[in-house]
């Protein structure tokens, strides 16, 4: 009877320990974070509209109506702010703007903010970033953007999304940076920062465009998942070049890593075709 006894208690251990150990596992499928996403649509034609209204840039303005709004010529120490409940678009076209100690656009409330660039634009501000919303950002156009910034360059807590013309940022901390996710395609884009150079805290998705980045930490970074579909990349950065917390996926490019301290990092690696060279110290 004893050993009989001593058995069944030895059962019953087992199937509580195994009962323990499945609520354990299902308890951290619940909390695993599971996110989606997918590259957005880009739009046909930009700007939206011809008919726009021109903003006169002589003191600060805030743009409480939906609509699509012409910036240009040469101010200084102003703040466009933008707070509406839909879609707002600015069109910048020989913009130069100089700020001091206050950004120079910035989303409170929007549907979509769209920055449409035409011709030639240069935004710097100093101890304050550039561009800083709490709404989408979606940046595009045939012209050019030059940022310079003594903080960062665009920041959002929403997707921000680029999806063609040339831009030039420079900063003393992140040059592109959203607690979301990041889009960008046909893009030409310079960056030099101190810090991270493209950081998100979600997905990172790159599909073609030309990437020359100096970066005095990681280059680009997420804390989910990055996908490489192509585009020409030359990076020199002090830590990591490419770097995923979760999967790395590379399905076509040129990517040209000339000095880093480890090139490609990621929980998982997934390379299907593409051109890599890396140059670690």
């Amino acid at each position: 009877m004893k050993k009989i006894t001593l058995l069944l208690i030895f059962i019953c251990i087992l199937t509580g320990c195994k009962k323990a150990e499945e609520k354990t596992i299902k308890e951290q499928k619940e909390e695993t974070k599971v996110i989606t996403y997918k590259m957005p649509e880009k739009y046909e034609s930009r700007p939206l509209t011809e008919e726009y209204k021109i903003i006169t840039l002589d003191k600060d303005v805030t743009i409480t109506s939906p609509g699509t709004y012409f910036l240009t010529g040469k101010s200084s120490d102003i703040t466009i702010t933008i707070d509406t409940s839909d879609t707002v678009e600015l069109i910048l076209s020989n913009l130069f703007i100089t700020n001091t100690n206050k950004e120079i656009i910035k989303v409170k409330n929007t549907k979509e903010l769209l920055i449409t660039l035409n011709k030639k634009n240069k935004l710097i501000t100093n101890d304050i970033s550039t561009i800083i919303s709490e709404e989408i950002i979606n940046i595009g156009g045939s012209g050019s953007l030059d940022i310079i910034s003594n903080d960062t360059g665009i920041v959002s807590t929403k997707d921000l999304i680029i999806e063609s013309g040339k831009l030039n940022i420079t900063s003393t901390k992140e040059a592109i940076k959203s607690d979301k996710s990041i889009y960008i395609f046909d893009t030409n884009l310079k960056i030099e920062t101190q810090e991270d150079s493209i950081k998100s805290k979600e997905a990172i998705l790159i599909k073609n465009g030309k990437f020359n980045i100096k970066s005095g930490e990681d280059a680009i970074k997420t804390n989910w998942d990055l996908i490489i579909d192509n585009g020409k990349f030359d990076i020199k950065t002090v830590d990591d070049a490419i770097k995923s917390d979760n999967e790395l996926i590379i399905n076509d490019g040129n990517i040209n890593i000339l000095e880093c301290n480890e090139g490609i990092e990621s929980t998982k690696v997934k390379i299907n075709n593409g051109n890599i060279k890396i140059k670690s110290s």
